[in-house]
C-alpha cells in the first residue's frame, strides 16, 4: 500500500510520480483513493491491472472509476 501526493494540473487532471520495486514484466494491481481531511474515498470498480514493461519503467493515464 502506498499513498502518493498528486499535483494539480487542471480542474479535471492531477499527476504524481510513483516509484516502487517490482520485477520487469511483473503484473501488479492498484486502485485510486481520494483523501480529504479524515474522509477516504475509494474509486469504484475492480482493481486496475498493469504489467511492468521489460524496460522497467512505464506511464499510466487513467480516469477515476465512480
Amino acid at each position: 500500500t502506498k499513498a502518493v501526493k498528486l499535483n494539480y494540473v487542471s480542474s479535471s487532471q492531477w499527476s504524481g510520480p510513483v516509484f516502487f520495486f517490482a520485477s520487469k514484466g511483473a503484473a501488479i494491481q492498484y486502485k485510486y483513493i481520494w483523501k480529504q481531511g479524515a474522509t477516504t474515498t475509494y474509486e469504484g470498480g475492480s482493481n486496475r491491472n498493469y504489467t511492468v514493461p521489460t524496460t522497467g519503467a512505464g506511464t499510466r493515464n487513467d480516469t477515476w472509476q465512480p
